[in-house]
């Protein structure tokens, strides 16, 4: 009987490219991809990487205890499968799904110690990971907690916004303060004082004279200084009536006037102190305690003296009813307040 024969198959690309060509065409799988493409490559990362270092740590006990590099990814796979039931389960099912993943691969061939040892480096990781993922979540629920959370925190950067932005106590305020404080710092005045060499001896003649005082020089006023207030003082040791005729004493209001060195009398010179009439009393041939005398705000002298250099002061036409009233040991004291 003859054998009957089958006609050849005819298959060529063409025919296999069209009858599979509605699978390829479907757009389910590539719209599916597409979207779970950026999330599966971020779990994916986080996978591998777990199971690198499980690996890496299983085949580096292997290589110390002289394993057959062929059975690597045997003990390999054994890890991975523990790493993830470890991170699945706990406790007593934990437990019981290690023993069973012992006993299948010790069936399978494996050497018993050398499980034992994989699934305890599998146990050791997924206990860090454990504690990493408890950590996370402790953070988690602290940021979530109502009182030291994150809304608390909005909460209190609320209320401290609105106390800066308080019209009395807030920024605006502080800053108010701070531009008050800083004009009554500008307002406060710094005194320096200056005085003249002793003049041992000054009489004041009956005749209209004018009799000289001791020069002041004013050094060291920081640059740039306002002169605030210029008082001029005049210090006394003692006051002698040389003239045995009767009391003697300042006849007439007088003044003492100040100029600059560069200045001339009467022309630049200004009042610094004001003398009255019977000033210094003294019995005839007597010898009296001295006298410190000063200008007052209304003889504020800083028009003439604003600044550093020499000053010249006199008694201007200075009167005694008798020659002579003696003056000992005088020196001029200029104070000036500056800021």
């Amino acid at each position: 009987m003859p054998v009957k024969k089958s006609k050849p198959r005819h298959s060529t690309t063409l025919r296999r490219t069209t009858k599979y060509a509605e699978t390829y065409r479907s757009k389910t799988v590539p719209l599916w991809f597409k979207k779970t493409l950026p999330q599966g490559a971020s779990l994916l990362e986080e996978w591998l990487t777990n199971q690198e270092e499980l690996e890496l740590q299983i085949y580096a006990e292997l290589e110390e205890d002289g394993v057959a590099t062929e059975l690597y990814p045997y003990y390999a796979a054994l890890g991975r499968r523990c790493f993830i039931k470890c991170l699945n389960f706990s406790s007593e099912t934990y437990a019981k799904e290690r023993t069973s993943l012992r006993n299948e691969f010790v069936l399978r061939g494996l050497d018993p110690h050398e499980v034992d040892e994989v699934i305890s480096i599998a146990d050791y990781k997924c206990g860090l990971v454990k504690q990493i993922l408890v950590t996370l979540q402790d953070i988690e629920d602290k940021l979530d907690d109502g009182t030291y959370g994150l809304a608390a925190l909005k909460a209190l950067i609320d209320a401290l916004e609105a106390k800066l932005d308080d019209g009395t106590s807030g920024l605006d305020a502080l800053k108010a303060l701070i531009d008050d404080l800083e004009a009554k710092l500008d307002r406060m005045k710094s005194p320096m004082t200056f005085l003249s060499v002793i003049d041992d001896v000054i009489d004041l003649p009956a005749a209209a004279t004018d009799t000289n005082l001791p020069d002041v020089v004013i050094s060291g006023l920081p640059a740039g200084a306002t002169l605030d207030k210029v008082l001029v003082f005049v210090i006394i040791r003692a006051i002698e009536n040389t003239n045995a005729g009767g009391s003697n004493a300042i006849e007439g209001a007088q003044n003492i006037r100040i100029k600059k060195s560069t200045g001339a009398w009467g022309v630049d010179d200004i009042i610094a102190i004001p003398l009255t009439d019977n000033m210094w009393t003294v019995a005839a041939s007597t010898r009296e305690f001295g006298d410190a005398i000063g200008g007052d705000d209304a003889h504020d002298v800083k028009s003439e003296v604003d600044g550093n250099g020499t000053y010249n002061l006199r008694f201007e036409d200075a009167n005694v009813d008798y020659d002579y009233l003696r003056l000992n040991d005088v020196q001029v004291l200029i104070k000036v307040w500056y800021h």
